[in-house]
């Protein structure tokens, strides 16, 4: 409620809503997630948030975790020359 007032100031008023939707859907996949390596669960809570918040949000937020995950894959695949 408190971020979809904030929301209201400036946009549509819909920000709160979207988030829980978001975080609902992530919470629907935590027992497929916890199973998961670290960067490949958070690349799937990123898509999970783009396909189910809406507005810029889902996007914004989703793109981001994407992409730690990606780079956090990268990160693991580096060789080890110490």
């Amino acid at each position: 409620d408190h971020l979809c007032a904030l929301d209201r100031a400036i946009g549509d008023g819909d920000h709160g809503t979207n988030m829980r939707r978001g975080c609902e859907a992530v919470s629907a996949e935590g027992e497929s997630l916890s199973s998961l390596p670290f960067p490949d669960a958070m690349e799937k809570i990123g898509l999970t948030l783009v396909m189910n918040v809406g507005g810029a949000a889902g996007p914004l937020y989703g793109t981001l975790l994407m992409e730690i995950g990606r780079e956090l894959r990268k990160s693991n695949e580096k060789p080890d020359f110490s």
